[in-house]
Formats: structure tokens, sequence, C-alpha cells
């Protein structure tokens, strides 16, 4: 804030939105040192439910306190006004519900001596018209931030009037209503609104769903498909399906399948794992995984911090590429629902690990036979390896492999797995904050999934994989259904660089640590 201050100058008014950042001893302190630099206001600097809080450090600062999401409705008004917890109420019509209830909390604060102000989110003309009018009907609002409708490639958006913008100045139309010209007789509303779809209805969209996935695992026989692997192929199947119109962009059924899908695959997934097998490993191998993780959490960090203005979400997608580079492409995915990443922000990420993780995989493949041949790299690595080791063990399962279970296990393994999901949802929902919920319902996931597979009973039941991988990629259509190409396309060429640069590092980070400590994995 000082370089800001220092750079427009003495004379430029500043606000500050913490937007409910704050504890009251850190708004206290933060509000105080931001007097000094001529700050006037901050806004909503304390949780939306802590009024007395904000009460206090009204009370101990001398530049305005302003509430935002603390103000739903005229009682809310009506709260703060009463315990004198606010100088400035920010009025939204889309979080109030509309210019009769701002109304009334604007009549409540004027009564009470506050002033208010109307904002906005991402919004049409239309309401940002209604937002005006009201500005310039009451005396009481002195200031308004009503400009989201300009972050539109087309501001007007097909519904011209309602007001003129010159400059910081807008100007009322002096038509009825709110002024805006809709003429849906020589435009139609399709220009306004998404087009109708060909499958709109849940039946129809569950049928698409579930026959994608079928279709995306029936296509792994195919060298094409098989490279590509099973989740980007479904995820590009459903870009395709929205983008020509054939399903919605959203639906109820999709937040329905994706509020379950990777919890549920996350818990079956691992049923199986062995704790006892895993204290059996020797000291290299445990050495050489801790090595990894700590090079690729490095990487990440680092090049997180380097690309933090190239990729929206940028922490997020650092978070989910540490997760799959330390625990399998599955944790991509399960990292970001944890994290609550944006559907484009998942596609692309599915995209660059695809497009940096093959050719990477193929090199690791081709390394015992280079290693074995190249006089170089045998100074530069002294260790003797076996022929086994070179060539690993040969025992992996293929994907589309047939494979045996009985109806009674897939019943007991969903069972569990929706049972620990609503015990993990249930716990999360009363433990954690609003801002760790998430998270924290997929790391209570975990560790109950992880506890239930020392179960012998429960760890020897078959299909376990398969049938979280079936659930995840179900997950993953609906993520390809509402990616918006552009953004898919703009993004994933940064995200595919950061990856690229993640991998890199962290692997010449890992063997150096390794090599240091004269670990041969």
């Amino acid at each position: 804030m000082t370089l800001i201050r220092q750079a427009v100058g003495p004379n430029i008014r500043l606000r500050v939105d913490a937007n409910q950042g704050y504890t009251v001893s850190d708004a206290v302190r933060t509000l105080k040192a931001f007097e000094e630099l001529g700050v006037e206001a901050v806004e909503q600097c304390l949780p939306s439910w802590d009024l007395d809080g904000m009460r206090f450090v009204r009370s101990k600062v001398d530049l305005k306190v302003m509430l935002d999401e603390s103000i739903h409705t005229p009682i809310d008004a009506a709260k703060a006004c009463k315990i004198d917890a606010a100088d400035i109420i920010n009025i939204k019509l889309m979080k109030c519900g509309g210019l009769y209830p701002a109304e009334k909390i604007n009549a409540i604060a004027e009564a009470n001596h506050v002033q208010c102000m109307v904002g906005c989110m991402l919004e049409t003309k239309v309401a940002i018209a209604a937002g005006v009018s009201l500005v310039a009907a009451k005396q009481n609002i002195t200031e308004a931030d009503c400009d989201s409708f300009m972050y539109a490639v087309d501001p007007e958006m097909g519904m011209p009037g309602g007001f003129a913008v010159n400059g910081g100045v807008y100007t009322l139309s002096d038509k009825p209503g709110l002024g805006i010209d809709i003429d849906f007789k020589s435009d139609p509303p399709e220009r306004y609104i998404m087009a109708n779809t060909i499958f709109p209805s849940e039946g129809a969209l569950l049928f698409i769903m579930v026959a994608t996935v079928a279709l995306g695992f029936w296509l792994q026989r195919f060298k094409v498909f098989k490279t590509l692997g099973p989740a980007l192929t479904v995820i590009v199947m459903g870009i395709v399906l929205s983008n020509l119109r054939i399903v919605p962009t959203s639906s109820p059924t999709y937040d329905a399948i994706s509020g379950y899908c990777v919890p549920l695959s996350v818990s079956i997934c691992l049923l199986s794992l062995d704790l006892k097998q895993m204290r059996k490993l020797s000291k290299e191998p445990v050495i050489a995984l801790a090595s990894a993780i700590f090079s690729v959490c490095v990487a990440a960090l680092v090049f997180g911090v380097l690309f933090a203005n190239k990729i929206d979400e940028g922490w997020k997608v650092a978070g989910m590429f540490v997760g799959t580079y330390t625990g399998g492409s599955s944790n991509l995915t399960a990292i970001a629902v944890g994290l609550e990443a944006s559907k484009n922000t998942i596609a692309s990420a599915n995209a660059a690990d695809y497009v940096v993780g093959i050719p990477t995989l193929i090199l690791m493949f081709a390394t015992p036979a280079l290693y074995k041949s190249s006089k170089w790299l045998k100074k530069l690595w002294p260790y003797d390896m076996s022929e086994s080791e070179l060539l690993g063990d040969g025992n992996h399962e293929e994907l589309m492999a047939s494979k045996e279970w009985s109806i009674q296990e897939i019943a007991c393994l969903l069972a569990i797995g929706f049972g620990t999901v609503w015990a993990a949802t249930s716990i999360s929902s009363v433990v954690f904050g609003e801002g760790f919920r998430s998270a924290g319902r997929i790391l209570l996931i975990t560790t109950f999934s992880i506890i239930l597979a020392q179960v012998p009973a429960v760890r020897k039941l078959r299909g376990n994989f398969d049938l979280g991988l079936f659930v995840a990629v179900l997950f993953l259509v609906t993520i390809g259904f509402a990616v918006d190409l552009k953004q898919f396309f703009g993004s994933t060429f940064y995200i595919t660089l950061f990856c690229f640069c993640v991998i890199a590092c962290s692997i010449l980070l890992h063997l150096l640590i390794t090599r240091l400590l004269k670990v041969r994995f």
C-alpha cells in the first residue's frame, strides 16, 4: 500500500477491500497503518457474521469502515446500524434481491446517519441500469461502482439504452422504466441467452455422460486414444458435445454428479492401500520418495510465483501438479476439487499434463536402455543396477485387461465409499471453516479410507481401482461439458509451460539430491 500511495501521490483517494480477510487484532493493526497512508475507507475487513468485531474495529480507528458481505437484507442493515458497526454500506442489487429491498436498506442506513454506495457483481447492462437509477434517486447513496458490464466484449450486450457513459459520468435515459431497448421480434433472444441444446433433460444428460465414458474406454483399444488416455479423451469429447450445442454447458445434473464423483473415487481407490507393506520398504526407496516430493514442491512453489501473473488460479494449478507428480494423475482431480478450481482450469491442467507428461514418461521408460549403453551416464550415475531394476518387473496390469470381481464386492465398495463421503462431509461442515471446508472434506475422506483399508476384509475387495476410475472419469465428462474453448486455449499454453518447468526442475533437483545422498532411485 505504501508503494501505491507513492505512485499515485497524496491527492488520490484510496480505499481497500479486505474481502473478510482479517482477524479483529489484525484489522485494528492494519487499518491504523492504512490511516498513516491516507486510506479513507476499508471494506469488509472481518468475516461477514462478525458485526460485533466490526463495531470494535470501528471504535479503534479513524478511517471509515464499510460493510458489504455482511449486508444482504434490510434486517442485516438494521442489526449493523443498531450497534454502530459501519460508516458505509455497500448495496448490491444482485446480493440483496433487487431495487425494493435495496431501497429499504438505504432508508434504514439513512435513518441511522450511515452513508451508502451501490456496487455490482458480474452483471448485464440491465442490472447496471437499475443500480445507476437507484444512485440517482437517493441522496444518501453518495457513490457508485457500476462498471462490470464493461468487461463484456460487447458492453451493450445487444441491449442499447438505459444510460450513456462519458468518462466517469453516467447519463440516464429519459425513456420509461430502465430505458433499455430489447426488440425480440427483429433480434432473436438466442443472441442474449444460450441457444437451446438437443438434449437438455436430466435423463438424456445422464445417458450421454455414461455413454461418453463407455465410448472413451472403448476407444482405448486404438493407439491414438490410448496415448491420450481415458481422462483427456472424455474431456475432449465433452468439449465437442457442449460446443456443438448437443448438451448444455451447465446443468443441476452436472452439479449433482460433480459433488460426489471425485470424493467417491478417492475413497474407493484407496481401499486397497496396505500400510504394512509400505513399512517393509528399504531405506533407499523412502529417501528417494521424500526427495521426489520435496523436489516437486520446491519446483511448483518457485515457478508458481514466477507464473502467478500469467495463470488464473495459478496457486491451485501448482497444488494440482504437486498432487499428480507425487501420487498419480487421480490426485490432480482430487486436489482440484478440494481447492474448488474452475472447470476450465481443471481441463487445461489435464491437457497440459498430457502434452508434457507423455514425452516425459517416454523418456523415463527409455532411460534404462540409454543408461545401459551410455558410458557418460554411467560416469554421471556410477551405481550398479540389476537387469530387473533396469527393465522393471514387467507385471503392470493393462488398463483394459479383463478382470474378475463379484457383484457383492462392487456393492460393498460403493457402500463403503458413499458412507465415507457422507461421514467426511458431515464432519467437515462442523469442524472446518467455509474457506477450508472443501479441502478438509477431501483430507478426511483420504484419512478415513486409508484407515478402513487396513481392515483385511476391506483391502481384499476386488475391483476398487476400476470402479474408482470409472467414477472419476464420469466427473471429467462434466468438466468437458463446461469448458469455454476460448478460455481453454488461452490458459492451456501458460499452464503447459508451467508444467514443463515444474517437471524439468523437479527431475534435476531430485537427481542432484539422490546423487549427493548416494541413493540409486
